[in-house]
């Protein structure tokens, strides 16, 4: 099928008409049926691998900041600037990220290795970069960070373009972000069970070579679909109105989410709750749980039988998380 010579598929390119945009995605569909059908399952499964080896990497600060800090040499106040660094290092490379659209779909499982392999290697140097100096520390901890939001990105985008059927591509998608979270929830149980907890670095760093190598094995993607599925429905107008209140909508998802998985354990474990070591770890542990749970199976069982809207979803959780907040605030020493 050569795409390239279908009036349709200029049509869409050039941006000129939107309506033959249905003749082009009835023809990417053919095309993909025979390229990339038998290897749907095997790229979910790949991306997901991804996501939960990222979620551990993303969610090792947590449980370890007291080790590092007294490995370091520092107080564990000093030790928080490790996230602010996170935080500024990932929203640059967020707007660095555009770069990697020049990039050919066909080499995105390569830059993926690549990126995970560097991510992973940067990783596993964290507990012998704490035992020189705080400033050590910070400068491994940042260039480790550099890749997340482009393995972050492009996995995301790699995941919704599997399906097209929508129904499917967002059950994908949340299947994803729960193998991030059983990630977060893996650290955490490895955390409490390893005799050092440092040594939770060099062992999740180890696996991201297992996952480089999946991405290796998977077939290139090919490069007509990516470009009429991101034309397909497209209003820019539109889209650029809503960016600023999907934007603050992502940095307080990502904020609550950080928050909580980074300082849960520390700050349970501050002299004004005073609560034990393994207490803190349980509670820490009951959080990444429920929030396996909620992206595994609540979230797409919730959207399947009630047929809702994701802006129905979205604002209704919210509701709940803030209305669930609000005995922790007057009851922190309550275990229930």
């Amino acid at each position: 099928l050569n795409l390239a010579q279908a009036p349709q598929w200029e049509l869409v390119e050039t941006g000129l008409v939107r309506e033959p945009a249905l003749h082009c995605r009835v023809a990417m569909q053919q095309a993909s049926t025979v390229t990339e059908g038998g290897s749907q399952l095997a790229r979910l499964l790949v991306y997901t691998g991804s996501s939960f080896i990222f979620g551990m990497m993303c969610s090792a600060l947590g449980p370890t900041i007291p080790k590092l800090a007294k490995q370091t040499g520092v107080d564990e106040e000093t030790i928080g600037w490790l996230p602010a660094v996170q935080t500024v290092v990932c929203l640059m490379g967020s707007m660095a990220s555009g770069a990697f659209r020049q990039i050919p779909r066909s080499q995105h499982h390569m830059l993926l290795a690549i990126l995970t392999l560097w991510h992973g290697l940067v990783f596993m140097l964290i507990p012998a970069a704490s035992r020189r100096s705080f400033l050590l520390l910070s400068v491994v901890f940042a260039f480790q960070v550099i890749p997340r939001p482009w393995i972050s990105q492009m996995n995301g985008l790699l995941v919704s373009q599997i399906y097209e059927d929508s129904s499917r591509s967002s059950a994908a998608q949340s299947f994803n972000q729960g193998g991030f979270s059983l990630g977060c929830l893996s650290l955490t149980a490895m955390s409490a069970f390893c005799p050092r907890v440092l040594d939770v670095f060099p062992y999740t760093g180890a696996f991201t070579f297992l996952t480089a190598s999946f991405f290796l094995m998977l077939p290139q993607l090919q490069e007509g679909r990516a470009a009429c599925g991101s034309t397909m429905g497209t209003d820019s107008d539109t889209l650029g109105s809503h960016m600023g209140y999907f934007g603050m909508m992502g940095i307080l998802a990502v904020g609550v989410e950080s928050a909580c998985g980074t300082w849960l354990i520390t700050t349970l474990m501050d002299h004004e709750i005073g609560m034990e070591m393994t207490r803190a770890q349980f509670v820490n542990a009951e959080f990444w749980t429920l929030f396996a749970a909620g992206r595994l199976i609540v979230a797409p069982l919730v959207c399947y039988v009630f047929e809702l809207r994701a802006r129905t979803c979205i604002i209704g959780g919210a509701l709940l998380a803030m209305l669930f907040a609000v005995p922790a605030c007057f009851f922190p020493q309550n275990m229930a």
